[in-house]
């Protein structure tokens, strides 16, 4: 039997796809909850953002009034306790 190319590829293990995998779909899912209709600035309640990682997190920027805020912030999962050690959600708590 022919060898088959992709089962034999490099990439990540099983534990570290579903770990990526939870963390996604965690964010996706705290997304929608916070702001179901899109984002929306917390100062001036723009709708027009931009996006950039800085340490491991994602921001969002108002084009508007330029505030910076994280999905995290201002909700119960912005406290060190709900974070696993690798500093990613933990939806768990």
């Amino acid at each position: 039997m022919a060898m088959n190319k992709v089962q034999f590829q490099a990439g990540l293990s099983l534990p570290a796809f579903t770990a990526v995998w939870f963390e996604a779909q965690c964010r996706k899912s705290l997304f929608s909850a916070r702001w179901p209709e899109g984002f929306r600035c917390p100062a001036c309640a723009g709708s027009a953002h931009s996006t950039f990682k800085r340490d491991g997190q994602i921001y969002y920027q108002c084009t508007d009034c330029r505030h910076q805020t994280t999905l995290l912030a201002g909700t119960m999962f912005e406290a060190p306790s709900c974070r696993s050690p690798s500093g990613s959600l933990r939806c768990t708590c």
